[in-house]
């Protein structure tokens, strides 16, 4: 090693850096820790936005002709629980869905109970605990699955008066249903251990199997209807518990992929979204089946009633197909000639070939009909 590099210093920070970083430090300490990202306003999408005001509409046609003279126009629906004027009919849905679930995974490991949060843990921001509830439900059924083997869910969120939420939780597993028929109230403690654990709060209702199978479903999504009186609660539905102050794009029914779903219909239709309002998707369908029908009638041939009568006949082929095949198979056939039969007789002349004078080098000929009978074969000669 050289006396150089043994004498060579450390590079050193320039003046006043080490002074600018403890400055930095020092604000970043009165200020205290970082506040949380506040959750995303809770706003509407834009299919919700649509679906209320009119603006979208769908074509929908059968599978087979989607463009055919059934398909029809409809208002777009968005289907969703944001929606005043679809929530009812998707609540409805959701409860269909959930009575065929337990149909089809039976009763005998359903658990009914109810997850809340604690304000004092989150400071009394519920914006984080919006944030924190999918990753918290994660955790618990993490943990609830090492305990008890499998566990399978259907859960839906609902809003507390506070603007706090809370989970209406319905599990399948015969682990936990095994422990609640030894003691209900150890089942209880080791649910609320575990729910602390994960981030719910430390109340946690008594969990049971539910008392009504129908009612369980329309108490879950909150369907308002006849099911849900004296149910498990003894409690009438109500549409103000929806989620209103969740963050964009919130799923409302979670379900676990574990559970056997009834099997859908097979599809029997078909369409495609049109941005554009029902009367106008309606007025322009209209035109383009009417433009349709007019090329139909234009190339079966004649002028037709109601046909536009400026446009132009059409001329029948002067040979037949068969003919066209035996002159394209004949080889004594001039050229030219299978094109003028195809095209008929009052079709205009094609232009002629070009033709390469060998006398010339370099010279390129048009010989056809714009070169008049008499008039010499007119030369482009390249420029050397």
């Amino acid at each position: 090693m050289s006396t150089a590099s043994l004498s060579a210093k450390p590079p050193t920070a320039p003046a006043g850096a080490s002074r600018r970083g403890k400055r930095c430090r020092r604000r970043r300490q009165r200020a205290g820790p970082p506040s949380p990202r506040p959750a995303r306003a809770a706003a509407k999408p834009k299919s919700v936005v649509a679906c209320e005001c009119g603006a979208w509409s769908l074509h929908v046609g059968p599978l087979a002709d989607p463009l055919g003279p059934e398909a029809r126009q409809h208002r777009f629906r968005c289907r969703s629980w944001r929606c005043e004027s679809c929530r009812w009919a998707r609540n409805q849905d959701d409860a269909r869905l959930v009575r065929a679930i337990i149909a089809r995974n039976g009763p005998e490991s359903l658990l009914f109970t109810v997850l809340t949060f604690d304000p004092s843990a989150y400071d009394g921001d519920a914006s984080t605990a919006w944030l924190e509830l999918s990753p918290a439900f994660k955790r618990l059924c993490k943990r609830l699955r090492r305990r008890f083997g499998s566990v399978q869910h259907i859960s839906t969120v609902e809003q507390h008066a506070s603007g706090w939420p809370h989970l209406n939780v319905l599990f399948f597993s015969h682990g936990m249903r095994a422990r609640w028929e030894t003691s209900a109230t150890g089942l209880r403690d080791d649910l609320r251990h575990h729910a602390v654990q994960a981030g719910f709060g430390y109340i946690v209702e008594s969990i049971e199997p539910p008392r009504e199978l129908d009612g369980i479903a329309g108490y879950m999504v909150k369907t308002a209807d006849r099911s849900t009186r004296g149910g498990i609660a003894n409690e009438v539905a109500k549409l103000s518990q929806l989620p209103v102050n969740a963050p964009f794009r919130f799923r409302r029914l979670r379900i676990s992929r574990g559970l056997s779903r009834p099997e859908r219909a097979p599809k029997k239709s078909t369409g495609h979204l049109l941005r554009m309002p029902l009367e106008r998707a309606e007025a322009k369908w209209q035109d383009w089946r009417s433009r349709q029908r007019r090329r139909a009638r234009r190339h079966a041939g004649g002028v037709t009633e109601g046909h536009d009568a400026r446009q132009a006949p059409v001329h029948e082929p002067f040979a037949s197909s068969a003919q066209v095949e035996q002159l394209a198979t004949d080889p004594g056939l001039p050229k030219g000639s299978l094109g003028s039969a195809a095209r008929g007789p009052d079709a205009p002349p094609a232009k002629g070939p070009r033709a390469v004078d060998p006398s010339s080098s370099g010279a390129e000929q048009r010989v056809g009909p714009s070169a008049g009978a008499g008039a010499e074969p007119r030369s482009c000669q390249k420029k050397g």
